[in-house]
């Protein structure tokens, strides 16, 4: 049924009048008073994380927008149709259209839409096909999934929760997005995948697990019902007449069991647990899984934790009373590791495992030599070495070569630990942490703060080149690594070429005595004339500040025994 059929049928019937009674009907005490006990947490937005660093995606979510409310002033179908693209447009509006990022780095930008959408199909209808009509057009780069609330099971007394759920699951796929309802998604070379509620009965761990080996993102979830919560229920007529409360205790059931099976062989994963009712709701555990998020609705009362281990989002459930719709939004890594499941020890790889292992940590390289390659796992760390027709071996940093002195691969995984601690003690750990707070400076006053090297992004442009050897900062602008423009010092830099910057800089000057972006006894004079600087000596340093920051990611690329100054 098209858009202009579904609001003719709305007019006929005089549905306008229809949705000012549901209305009536849609609302709960408990709810409406959580509503206005948490309208701070509601209205109170987070910065999470920067969407520079490629480690990471990121994640939308919005839950209850609960259209009946939002539509029982419309006196026609013209204010339904208004409406309901209003509500779309504020929805989509703080998410980036097919960002230059998304082409860079082949990745799309997530939306979570947690159910409770409406209580009236009709209007659901209508809402999933202005949606669509605006993903297909705007936002290509964007996933968007869906899952059922209990306001959804409203229009369908008398069917069974598989069918309803079926109907659903055709309409949403039909337009081009995705559902979950105790099935898994994962993202595996930016597709979306999917792992069906029957395989998750009937495969493995080992088998989920093998499934799941090369994927970044792992989304499982649905209604989950409230089978464990003896005060509101089915028998409070959160479903209305389509199940009772016999029947929710089993679909709770249904997920549990799938949810705990997810535990047992996808712990270490990057995983979102997406569900319309909170954990207390559908788990007779109070235990949360270290580092997956958990996103969920229903209860209204909005609600936020993330104390870096444990990160629960309930805090975007718009309700009955708030008049538009916002996103909120929260980033998750989007990595895997191939030998996750190895134990500490030397094995024999092939360059495609790899090539896999580099992929996996978002690490663009490409290795194409033939024969055999050595894999040093140990203590959560990996060593590369390519031995040679002769006997001799090389350490690997990506696709790149260094050969090693001595011939024993033995001695190398001996003596990784102590090569790491060395590495991280004499040097690398002070400067991290030093370049880190430059970085993160650079991102409280609006840049991109984004570490490759030496190197720290504040755009595209414009850049900070923190040297090792004595830790000063040159702002530079570049049009490439020859014609370069190197600035007195930093705020100069901005003043020139990132005014709004500049403002926030000199704004946040005024409330912190702190300021990172000037070493101690540089000069703060603002000098707005560059030096031309042609010279490639700081990406000479960049590389090698690189291979030591590939350690961030649990990879040994140098290797030095007798030499502790690891700039030569």
């Amino acid at each position: 049924m098209n858009n202009e059929r579904i609001i003719k049928n709305l007019e006929n019937n005089k549905n306008t009048e229809l949705i000012k009674e549901k209305s009536k009907l849609c609302s709960f005490k408990e709810t409406i008073e959580n509503e206005k006990k948490t309208q701070l947490e509601l209205y109170e937005k987070r910065d999470l994380a920067n969407e520079s660093d490629i480690n990471y995606t990121k994640i939308s979510y919005v839950s209850d927008i609960h259209l009946i409310h939002k539509l029982k002033k419309c006196k026609s179908k013209y204010d339904i149709e208004f409406t309901i693209k209003d509500i779309i447009n504020n929805l989509l509006k703080d998410i980036t259209v097919n960002s230059l990022y998304a082409m860079i780095y082949a990745r799309d930008d997530i939306l979570l839409i947690g159910g409770d959408v409406s209580s009236d199909f009709n209007i659901y209808k209508l809402f999933i096909n202005e949606l669509s009509k605006k993903i297909k057009g705007n936002y290509t780069d964007l996933k968007v999934i869906f899952i059922l609330g209990n306001h959804e099971l409203w229009d369908f007394e008398n069917n069974e929760i598989k069918d309803i759920v079926k109907a659903y699951k055709n309409l949403i796929l039909s337009n081009g997005m995705y559902f979950v309802h105790n099935n898994l998604l994962y993202i595996e070379n930016n597709l979306l995948k999917e792992i069906s509620e029957d395989e998750l009965d009937i495969l493995s761990y080992n088998e989920i697990r093998d499934r799941l080996t090369k994927c970044n993102l792992i989304i499982s979830g649905g209604l989950a019902f409230s089978g464990y919560n003896d005060e509101f229920n089915a028998n409070n007529g959160i479903y209305r007449n389509t199940i009772n409360r016999e029947q929710e205790i089993d679909e709770t059931k249904k997920f549990e069991k799938i949810y705990h099976k997810l535990t047992k062989c996808i712990y270490d994963k990057n995983v979102i647990i997406f569900t319309h009712t909170p954990k207390k709701d559908w788990s007779n555990s109070e235990e949360y899984m270290k580092n997956w998020v958990y996103v969920s609705g229903h209860t209204h009362r909005n609600c936020f934790h993330d104390d870096g281990e444990y990160r629960i989002y309930s805090d975007n459930q718009l309700g009955y009373n708030y008049k538009t719709a916002f996103v909120k939004s929260f980033y998750i890594e989007y990595d895997y590791d191939i030998f996750s499941d190895y134990e500490n020890g030397i094995y024999n790889i092939t360059k495609d495992e790899y090539n896999d292992f580099y992929r996996g940590k978002n690490i663009r390289m490409d290795y194409n030599r033939d024969g055999k390659i050595f894999m040093l796992k140990k203590n959560g760390y990996y060593c590369f070495i390519k031995p040679t027709a002769r006997g001799k071996l090389s350490i690997l940093n990506g696709g790149a070569l260094k050969s090693l002195d001595i011939k024993d691969i033995n001695y190398y995984y001996a003596n990784m630990d102590s090569q790491i601690s060395i590495i991280k003690e004499t040097f690398f750990d002070k400067y991290d942490k030093y370049q880190k707070s430059v970085a993160n400076y650079v991102k409280e006053i609006g840049g991109l703060g984004r570490i490759h090297g030496s190197i720290i992004d504040i755009d595209f442009y414009n850049h900070i080149y923190v040297n090792p050897e004595d830790g000063t900062l040159t702002g530079y602008y570049a049009l490439d690594i020859i014609e370069k423009y190197a600035y007195a010092n930093i705020p100069s830099l901005l003043k020139v070429n990132c005014p709004l910057l500049y403002e926030n800089y000199k704004k946040k000057l005024g409330s912190s005595a702190s300021n990172a972006l000037i070493v101690k006894g540089q000069s703060t004079e603002i000098i707005l004339k560059p030096t031309y600087y042609s010279s490639t000596d700081i990406y000479k340093d960049s590389r090698k500040i690189k291979k030591m920051q590939r350690l961030n990611n649990g990879i040994l690329t140098v290797w030095h025994d007798n030499n502790r100054k690891f700039l030569n």
